[in-house]
């Protein structure tokens, strides 16, 4: 079998002969968010896609929150890389690493 690695928008997808990196990556590729990581401070979106790796940190990121449709406000950065983020009116923080997997549309981009 062939792989080959290949690092696009934040997201690292192995790929495999159509395993499931590919299909992640062909899903990245479609779609017109940026990731959450990428937002400035004060700006309002809409997170349309969640390309997480692994199934526990989607339920996770779900559990607080940040699923498909949901509105996010970028509160501000800390060190490190560090998001807050407002989500149904609770302010969550997120590492840069969780905060690049989740795709957002500015709010004004939705209309």
């Amino acid at each position: 079998m062939v792989g080959l690695a290949l690092f696009h928008r934040g997201v690292f997808a192995h790929l495999r002969d159509g395993g499931k990196g590919l299909k992640i990556l062909r899903k990245i590729l479609n779609m017109r968010g940026k990731p959450l990581a990428e937002m400035c401070p004060g700006t309002v979106a809409r997170v349309v896609a969640m390309t997480c790796p692994h199934r526990a940190l989607r339920l996770r990121l779900r559990s607080i929150g940040l699923g498909r449709g949901s509105q996010v406000r970028l509160i501000a950065r800390g060190p490190g890389g560090a998001l807050l983020v407002e989500v149904d009116g609770c302010r969550v923080a997120l590492g840069p690493g969780v905060a690049r997997h989740v795709l957002v549309v500015p709010e004004s981009q939705n209309l």
